[in-house]
């Protein structure tokens, strides 16, 4: 992603990550943990998935995508990448 230039260059600037590593270590327990055995250099990510009905049939496409957390660009087409897609059958809803 870096090579080619897919990952937003403000994100990768070590006083924006440090000052987000400092802020969710004060907050939250296991964020605080991560910084006293990793530092504050990781980038933080997300995954995120949805669903979408696609037939008459009730079946489904789920997309789960990687995104840079301190991305600040409004465009989804630049800023959430699609990892992989599958395809849930309406028989497969019935086991659930």
């Amino acid at each position: 992603m870096l090579e080619l230039g897919l990952y937003p260059e403000g994100a990768l600037e070590q006083n924006v990550v440090s000052a987000y590593w400092d802020h969710l270590s004060s907050h939250v327990e296991w964020a605080s943990e991560h910084v006293q055995h990793h530092g504050h250099a990781h980038q933080p990510l997300y995954l995120w998935g949805d669903d979408a009905q696609y037939n008459e049939e009730n079946e489904k496409i789920v997309c789960v995508a990687l995104g840079a957390t301190l991305d600040e660009r409004t465009s989804s087409v630049a800023t959430v990448w699609p990892l992989f897609v599958y395809r849930v059958e309406a028989w497969m809803q019935l086991l659930a």
